[in-house]
């Protein structure tokens, strides 16, 4: 009887060193592999993720290529600054250009145009002019802002006189016609 225990005990031990411990090894090697798949999704994932928020910055640098290069150069930004500036109760009393319009360099894609803008309005009115001046018209700086006082209003708010002098940039027509076109680019 005991020789049975101990055949028994011997063969418990066998099965648990011949099938259970491989078997062991092999689920903690597919735990491993999984948690790698795992690592490996989520890096993927977040590749993907940078993949659109490239594409999307490609995409808004596109509109604004195209903005520079069709933005209809001093006119369009006339255009823009009245309707914008009737909103914000602010007074255009002269656009004056301050320099020819140039490139920096011959190879620079941009030229740009020097205006000199003065307005008449109250202070936020002002304000609220140059914020929708830097959201409609990106490729507008503003160099200089003086501001003087003009008159008092019966209110007893002061208007202000603001001089501006900004520089409006476009492409240059031999450099839009140098851009790749959609079909030269990589497939996405």
């Amino acid at each position: 009887m005991r020789l049975a225990w101990w055949i028994s005990i011997a063969l418990s031990m066998c099965a648990y060193i011949g099938v259970i411990t491989p078997a062991h090894r092999a689920i903690a090697g597919f735990e491993s592999k999984a948690r790698s798949l795992y690592d490996s999704a989520n890096r993927d994932e977040r590749l993907i993720e940078h993949a659109r928020e490239i594409r999307d910055d490609e995409r808004r640098a596109e509109r604004m290529i195209a903005q520079v290069g069709g933005n209809g150069g001093t006119d369009a930004l006339l255009e823009m600054l009245d309707r914008e500036s009737a909103k914000c109760h602010v007074l255009i009393s002269g656009v004056t250009p301050t320099a020819d319009e140039a490139g920096t360099a011959q190879l620079d894609p941009l030229r740009s145009t020097l205006l000199t803008i003065d307005l008449e309005g109250r202070f936020s009115g002002i304000l609220a002019l140059l914020n929708r001046l830097g959201e409609a018209a990106p490729l507008v700086s503003v160099d200089t802002i003086a501001l003087t006082p003009a008159r008092t209003v019966a209110s007893g708010s002061p208007i202000l006189h603001a001089t501006l002098g900004i520089q409006l940039y476009a492409l240059m027509a031999d450099r839009q016609k140098g851009r790749p076109d959609e079909s030269s680019r990589a497939p996405r």
